[in-house]
């Protein structure tokens, strides 16, 4: 019997769209969340560039936080097989188990998810068109699940090197 994994994405995979290209047999997708994290624009990217700086684009990695703090994000199925996809895409990151709850429900389970390993500290590209279509991939996967999922997708999210006031445009679409 091949073993099953339960995946807890919390990025760009969150989009139907990026997760149907990647792992295409992915099943059982819901909205989740975890305690002790938090989501951070710190990582660049190992395959998303910005052709017009001809610099990688910022993307999304977690932090350890306080237990108090949860952040949102996917849970979805997948088997052995098909991990493999998934584990290229994601080759920057350690696959990590993390204890995940339904978003929704009161309904507590195991899960695995990406941490990026070793790296340096990379900040957002302001102004930059790569860098918004990640973060509008992020953000229409997030509205698929609903305001509520969406708007704890901004409140849980931050920019690495960005004062508040500017990250507060980011979210408006001016910076």
């Amino acid at each position: 019997m091949a073993q099953k994994y339960k995946v807890f994405a919390y990025g760009s995979l969150m989009h139907q769209g990026s997760l149907g290209r990647t792992v295409p047999e992915a099943y059982n997708i819901f909205p989740a969340r975890v305690q002790g994290l938090q989501r951070v624009f710190n990582l660049a990217s190992h395959y998303r560039f910005d052709r017009q700086q001809n610099r990688p684009v910022c993307v999304l990695n977690v932090e350890n936080a306080p237990a108090t703090l949860t952040m949102n994000g996917i849970c979805f199925d997948m088997d052995e097989q098909s991990i493999q996809a998934l584990l290229h895409r994601e080759q920057g990151y350690d696959f990590c188990p993390i204890t995940a709850e339904h978003f929704d429900q009161q309904q507590v389970f195991s899960a695995y998810y990406f941490q990026a390993k070793q790296f340096t500290p990379y900040r957002y590209l302001p102004q930059s068109k790569d860098q918004q279509h990640y973060l509008t991939l992020c953000l229409e996967g997030c509205a698929a699940f609903g305001e509520n999922f969406l708007a704890d997708f901004k409140r849980s999210t931050h920019f690495w090197d960005i004062p508040d006031q500017q990250q507060s445009r980011i979210w408006r679409g001016e910076y």
